[in-house]
C-alpha cells in the first residue's frame, strides 16, 4: 500500500490531478483502522457482518428514496432514479460493484446459520438485490449472474438442502429478468443503458487495447494522468497505462492475494462455517477482477474501503491457520 502511494504521488506530481490519489487514500483507512483494532478472525468477520448489514439498509433507504419521490411517474419509474437522476449523488456502477463485494456474504451466513437465523440473513441477501437490479447496470447485471452461478456450484457442493439454495438464487435471477425487461418496453431509463451487454463490451475491450498500445510506449514510468483520447474503463488498463509497469503490477497482487488466500481459507480452515464464509469471499474475488477488467472499480474510494477490507480479514483468517499449524506441531 505504502508503494502504491509513493507511486501515484509520483505520477501526480508530474501530470497533476489528486482525485484518484485521494480516493485511494480513503479507500485504505478502514483497513488501516481495522489492523489496528481487529485482532482475531471472529472478531473480523463480526466486522463484515455490520457493514454488510449497513449496506442492506442503505439499500433499502435508498430504494425507498426514490419510490417516495416518483410524483407523476410510476413507482418503478421512481425506483430507476437510482440510475437515470444518480439519487443522493451516488454513482450507480459504485453502488452494483458494492452490491458485488457484499453480495455472496448474506448466502453463506444464512446457510451456516441456526434455523432462527436464517431467514435473517436471506432478508438481508433480498434487501440488496433490488437496487443492483435498478442501478440499471450492465456490469452489475452481469456481475450478479455470475455470483449466483458460483454460489451454486460451491454452495452446492458444501451445503445440504441445495434445492432450498437455489431457490433465492432462482428468484433474484427472474427480478432481473422481468425488471430489466420493463424497463425496456417502458423507457423507465435511457435506451442507450440498456442496450446489448455484447456490443458495449467490444466497445470496452477496444479501448483497453488501445490502453495498452499506450501502455507500450512508456511501459515504466506509464503515460501519466489525463491521456488525451483514451477512456480509462478498466482498472487493470488504468493501472498500467497512467501509473506504470510497477503500480500495475501491485496492483494485480492485491486481487491474486484476494482470490488466493480466499481459496486457501475455504479449503483449508478447521472451522466449517469459516470455510464457507471463505467460499462466499471466493466468489466475491472471482467477481471482483472481472469488473475490475471492464471497470475502474478499485480506483472507486467507497468501493475499495470494502475490498481491502476484505484483504485484512482475509489475513487474519490466513494467520489463524498458521497459528493452529504452530501449536499442532509444538503439540
Amino acid at each position: 500500500l505504502l508503494a502504491m502511494v509513493i507511486n501515484m504521488v509520483i505520477v501526480t506530481q508530474g501530470t497533476g490531478g489528486s482525485g484518484f490519489l485521494k480516493n485511494f487514500l480513503l479507500g485504505v483507512i478502514p483497513f488501516l483502522l481495522f489492523s489496528l483494532i481487529v485482532n482475531s478472525e471472529s472478531d473480523g468477520r463480526r466486522v463484515l457482518k455490520y457493514w454488510l448489514i449497513a449496506y442492506a439498509c442503505f439499500a433499502i433507504i435508498h430504494l425507498a428514496r426514490g419510490g417516495i419521490t416518483f410524483s407523476d411517474q410510476s413507482l418503478l419509474q421512481g425506483f430507476a432514479s437510482v440510475r437515470t437522476a444518480g439519487l443522493g449523488g451516488h454513482n450507480p456502477n459504485t453502488l452494483g460493484w458494492m452490491g458485488l463485494l457484499f453480495l455472496p456474504l448474506a448466502p453463506v451466513i444464512a446457510i451456516a446459520s441456526s434455523k432462527r437465523e436464517k431467514w435473517k440473513w436471506w432478508l438481508v441477501f433480498f434487501s440488496m438485490v433490488p437496487l443492483l437490479i435498478f442501478s440499471f447496470s450492465r456490469s452489475t447485471m452481469v456481475g450478479m449472474l455470475l455470483t449466483f452461478g458460483l454460489l451454486s456450484v460451491f454452495l452446492i457442493k458444501r451445503a445440504e438442502g441445495s434445492i432450498r439454495i437455489m431457490i433465492p438464487l432462482l428468484i433474484s435471477i427472474l427480478a432481473i429478468y422481468i425488471l430489466w425487461t420493463m424497463a425496456f418496453a417502458n423507457r423507465f431509463i435511457p435506451v442507450n443503458s440498456i442496450e446489448s451487454v455484447f456490443p458495449e463490451l467490444e466497445v470496452r475491450w477496444s479501448w483497453i487495447v488501445k490502453g495498452w498500445r499506450l501502455f507500450a510506449l512508456q511501459p515504466l514510468t506509464g503515460a501519466g494522468l489525463n491521456v488525451d483520447d483514451y477512456e480509462g474503463h478498466s482498472g487493470f488498463t488504468k493501472a498500467a497505462v497512467e501509473y506504470g509497469l510497477f503500480f500495475f503490477l501491485l496492483h494485480c497482487t492485491a486481487y491474486i492475494y484476494f482470490i488466493k488466500t480466499s481459496y486457501f481459507v475455504s479449503k483449508v480452515h478447521l472451522k466449517p462455517h469459516v470455510r464457507l464464509f471463505a467460499s462466499g469471499m471466493l466468489v466475491a474475488g472471482i467477481v471482483a477482477a472481472l469488473q475490475n477488467l471492464f471497470g475502474i472499480t478499485l480506483f472507486s474510494a467507497k468501493y475499495s474501503q470494502v475490498f481491502w477490507l476484505f484483504i485484512g480479514y482475509l489475513y487474519l483468517a490466513r494467520r489463524e491457520i498458521t497459528l493452529a499449524k504452530i501449536k499442532l506441531h509444538q503439540i
